[in-house]
């Protein structure tokens, strides 16, 4: 029964939202765009973020490495690996690009000469978990989820290893 339920209100939602589900019918994508792939072979890609410049970055995580895609020749190639497992990325006020890094639990600032260095690895003594997805605000704060077992929402201020907790440890996922 509860199954059923489940079901018929999954079916009731794809039913209203099918129009608007096809790209074509979207309002963000412009009249007469089409959708295309641009490459493929990665495994797991996750982070887009772009630079001043329009170059996309993403993370392959298993196969740990950073990919950027020129704006301006439209060439696909690894800026950096090994990464860290990277995953979640974006580009601070001054161009560099913050990632997090879950293999040894980091969060990362790297330079466009792709010097890294190590913003923060702990909160209150304890290593981070598995560092995950990462947003800045405007005013220059990072936020990032910490997940695996017990997930952790992170604000880092001013990047000098200065830490506070934005919400209590759960099991629950968060976001920001």
């Amino acid at each position: 029964m509860r199954t059923m339920k489940a079901f018929s209100i999954l079916l009731a939602v794809l039913s209203l939202t099918a129009g608007s589900t096809f790209a074509a019918d979207s309002p963000i994508i412009a009249p007469g765009a089409k959708l295309e792939k641009l490459a493929e072979g990665y495994s797991f890609t996750e982070g887009p973020a772009a630079d001043g410049d329009g170059n996309v970055f993403f993370t392959d995580d298993p196969n740990n490495r950073i990919v950027e895609w020129s704006a301006a020749d439209g060439k696909f190639s690894d800026w950096l690996k090994p990464a860290g497992r990277a995953n979640g990325t974006d580009f601070d006020k001054v161009g560099n690009l913050i990632v997090v890094a879950p293999e040894k639990g980091e969060l990362w600032s790297i330079a466009p000469d792709k010097t890294v260095t190590v913003l923060v690895t702990n909160f209150d003594g304890k290593v981070f978990n598995g560092p995950n997805d990462l947003w800045i605000r405007p005013d220059g704060g990072i936020y990032f989820t910490d997940l695996i077992s017990i997930r952790i929402t992170t604000k880092v201020r001013g990047w000098r290893g200065k830490t506070s907790t934005l919400s209590r440890p759960t099991t629950r996922p968060l976001r920001v």
